[in-house]
């Protein structure tokens, strides 16, 4: 548990450098390549930017920062991996990277069981995809880091752009956009 504690203080305490706003755009570009390439040979993405309320999307956007994107992170990378100062050797921190990539996943699946009206998007193939490539740059991230803001601003740009520039919000609530899949 103290582990856990000295990791948490340890990744709020990281300097905003050059290096580390590089990182976090190489992790985004790394992202975007991936998912848009895939999501949309797979059918899975389809542009659809769309702002009905933009207070509302604001407020939405400010929730999301905090949830998932907080404290998903907190627990998939900040408690789960080892901080880069513990200096684990790569096999065991590989490991540890590979539990928290797979627990990433298995958890979109489970909240689909609480969110039934979203179960068909958070368990679809393409989708999990997508999380586990996303869970596998934050874990890389985090490792080259250990900075909690680095890997909570990805996950937080991740998750806004999918529910409001291509269609992500729509298919959370059970109604998917027209020609989506």
């Amino acid at each position: 548990m103290l582990n856990v504690a000295v990791r948490l203080v340890r990744s709020f305490f990281v300097s905003l450098s050059v290096a580390l706003v590089g990182m976090v755009l190489l992790a985004l570009l790394a992202i975007a390549a991936f998912a848009l390439v895939y999501g949309r040979r797979s059918g899975f993405l389809r542009l659809r930017f769309k702002v009905a309320q933009p207070v509302k999307m604001t407020l939405n956007l400010i929730k999301l920062f905090l949830f998932p994107a907080l404290v998903e992170e907190l627990i998939f990378r900040v408690m789960l991996l080892p901080h880069p100062t513990e200096k684990l050797p790569t096999g065991r921190w590989l490991a540890w990277a590979a539990l928290s990539v797979g627990l990433f996943v298995i958890y979109h699946v489970i909240f689909s069981w609480v969110r039934p009206q979203a179960r068909a998007v958070l368990s679809d193939r393409r989708f999990l995809v997508i999380v586990t490539w996303v869970g596998l740059i934050l874990a890389v991230l985090y490792g080259l880091t250990g900075s909690l803001l680095a890997v909570t601003v990805v996950h937080w740009v991740v998750v806004a752009s999918w529910l409001y520039g291509f269609g992500g919000l729509e298919r959370l609530q059970g109604r998917v956009p027209d020609g989506a899949t």
